[in-house]
């Protein structure tokens, strides 16, 4: 498709062609898909300046020549689906999270662990090392008790027992492309199996280290068993 051409007042009897159609009205109109990747399928080559509505998230973006980014003050409020996924095995990475959004929200949604005292791990760039640093809370029944995000990965903490009612957790990261430390806050609750109907809540404000713009998030499992679960992950304006 032809990149926009801006704008052309036509004369009485001129020829409309190919080119003037798509370089005029197509790549210069607000155009409607069901969702990103209806728009991948119909825009293999889209060019800067296009515009599109994705019905799916109400969302208003445009094409700033290397990704589709949400319009500030759109009815979105400036929150784009960037991916769905399904988890499956041990562990599942989502890969080339676009970098034009200012903070990223992860939900994990009916994440069950698939064990009994399995930690459901949440690690950025498939950083396993020493760049995590956090303090936050743990509510199990009503008694608060200290939680800390442990030296080597950062857990999104809640213990997501199979028996019970699947768990759901938040991480929000703020400033995720800077290359210094990037900031986070992270929440989660479920229903424990045992005793029956408890509910527990955990939270944690954190740090990461790891002078490195986050590109990639990995969800995996303490307890090496297969997990099941969606994740969705937000860009933010």
């Amino acid at each position: 498709m032809a990149a926009g051409q801006g704008f052309k007042t036509f004369a009485t009897g001129d020829i409309l062609t190919a080119a003037d159609t798509n370089g005029y009205l197509m790549s210069q109109t607000v155009m409607v898909f069901a969702d990103s990747s209806a728009r991948s399928t119909a825009i293999t080559s889209p060019q800067q300046g296009m515009v599109s509505f994705l019905k799916g998230t109400n969302s208003t973006e445009y094409y700033n020549g290397s990704a589709w980014v949400a319009i500030s003050g759109a009815s979105s409020g400036g929150m784009t689906l960037l991916s769905t996924t399904s988890l499956s095995g041990v562990s599942t990475t989502i890969s080339s999270i676009s970098g034009s959004y200012t903070n990223l929200a992860i939900y994990g949604v009916d994440i069950d662990s698939g064990t009994t005292n399995a930690n459901v791990l949440v690690r950025f760039n498939g950083d396993s090392a020493s760049n995590y640093n956090g303090v936050g809370y743990q509510n199990s029944g009503g008694s608060y008790s200290g939680q800390a995000v442990t030296a080597n990965t950062f857990i999104p903490g809640f213990d997501a027992r199979t028996g019970g009612t699947p768990g759901n957790f938040i991480v929000d990261l703020y400033r995720y492309t800077d290359t210094s430390r990037i900031m986070g806050r992270w929440s989660s609750v479920l229903t424990a199996s045992s005793p029956t109907d408890q509910l527990w809540a955990t939270g944690c404000d954190f740090r990461y280290n790891a002078s490195a713009a986050i590109t990639s998030v990995t969800i995996t499992n303490s307890n090496s068993a297969s997990m099941t679960g969606t994740i969705y992950i937000y860009g933010v304006k």
